[in-house]
């Protein structure tokens, strides 16, 4: 993932696994284009607005794709 700064482990593990749940509750193909976009914009939402945990981050995550929409 391209992070400006460093990610640890523990950060990385958070990243993944919201990504993953969000991906599996919305049948989300790892190789679909629109995987692609919500790895890009969780890490927005990681690096710009302070969400650390799983639960902040699949939460901000669908309310900036309904908002998109």
């Amino acid at each position: 993932m391209p992070f400006r700064g460093i990610a640890d482990v523990a950060e990385r593990s958070v990243l993944t696994a919201a990504l993953n749940e969000y991906c599996e509750e919305n049948r989300i193909e790892p190789t679909s284009e629109e995987y692609e976009y919500a790895r890009q914009l969780l890490i927005l939402l990681y690096e710009r607005q302070g969400h650390r945990t799983v639960a902040e981050l699949k939460a901000a995550l669908i309310a900036a794709i309904r908002h998109a929409l």
